[in-house]
């Protein structure tokens, strides 16, 4: 008996850390990624602000051939949505919704992952010499 109270504290301890731990970690997560590209600010801003060109160059939206894509709202711009739907489990379902745009200097869109959550994402568009930084 003495034995299985000690496991049980044990566990009751490992449980409460835990939920510490979770406590503890930050409620917002920053990822950033840049590339520079052989094009204009405006160039590369008309290429995003227009959700049905993701299509060609989207790297969640390429993985898998069968998604089914539907296009509602404006065709560009604020308003604009993006939804798909994969058999694929790592793709699963969502949407991207364009909520702000400064033309050619950025872009910001919400991700819709349906039951898995939100996320904001923002684009900024600079110039860099010939090139432009994304």
């Amino acid at each position: 008996m003495k034995t299985l109270r000690r496991i049980l504290l044990i566990i009751l301890c490992f449980v409460l850390v835990v939920i510490a731990t979770g406590f503890l970690l930050p409620r917002r997560i920053h990822v950033e990624r840049k590339s520079v590209l052989s094009a204009s600010p405006k160039t590369i801003f008309d290429q995003v602000n227009t959700l049905k060109n993701w299509v060609k160059w989207s790297p969640l939206l390429q993985m898998d051939p069968n998604t089914k894509i539907v296009l509602s709202g404006s065709e560009s711009g604020i308003g604009s949505t993006l939804a798909w739907v994969s058999d694929d489990k790592n793709i699963g379902k969502g949407s991207i919704s364009i909520i702000s745009n400064v033309s050619p200097d950025s872009i910001e869109v919400v991700y819709d992952f349906a039951e898995k959550g939100k996320s904001t994402g923002k684009f900024l568009f600079s110039p860099e010499h010939q090139n432009t930084n994304v």
